[in-house]
């Protein structure tokens, strides 16, 4: 028995609304425009670009994984153990992603870092306040590293915060000593 084609109407595609007043919604929510002009290389070096962009990410997913190991903390505070462990496993996806951003950076030999290192004078990725945040959440804490941070208010004033805040580690430890 064959089977004929049964002939379909063609549906019209659906016409995308493309007529906002003022910005888009997404670039409303995302702020693309603000992302995409955060870059401001300090010399000519077409490899400086990647670096720079190669690390905004990661500051981002640093951001990202601390708000999963807060969730995760003030869960096993309230022993919702379900949402803590939710959050912990995706951090661990997120730290696979962070850990794959260093990729890019890869293909730059030391001649090619080294050719705009110097216009980074003494900045490092070891003054990151939001890998510093990740630590004090896995309980590594000392009051010294804040110091870098003085001139930044705001993030001094995080810094401090997740400093006297109980990390990620002893709500681990007090959850156990509640359950016995």
């Amino acid at each position: 028995m064959s089977h004929q084609a049964q002939p379909t109407q063609a549906q019209e595609p659906e016409t995308p609304h493309l007529d906002f007043q003022g910005t888009t919604p997404y670039e409303d929510y995302v702020q693309a425009d603000v992302l995409t002009h955060l870059q401001h290389t300090l010399s000519d070096d077409p490899g400086e670009m990647v670096f720079l962009v190669t690390t905004q990410v990661m500051e981002l997913w640093f951001t990202v994984i601390v708000h999963e190991w807060e969730t995760a903390a003030k869960a096993l505070r309230s022993d919702d153990i379900p949402v803590a462990v939710a959050a912990l496993k995706r951090s661990v996806r997120q730290l696979e992603a962070l850990n794959a951003s260093w990729r890019p950076l890869g293909q730059l030999t030391p001649a090619q870092f080294n050719s705009y290192r110097s216009a980074l004078g003494e900045g490092s990725g070891f003054q990151s306040a939001m890998y510093r945040r990740m630590e004090f959440l896995l309980g590594e804490k000392s009051a010294s590293m804040l110091v870098p941070h003085r001139g930044a208010t705001r993030v001094h004033a995080e810094l401090e915060k997740a400093l006297h805040e109980p990390s990620l580690y002893d709500e681990v430890l007090r959850l156990l000593a509640r359950r016995g």
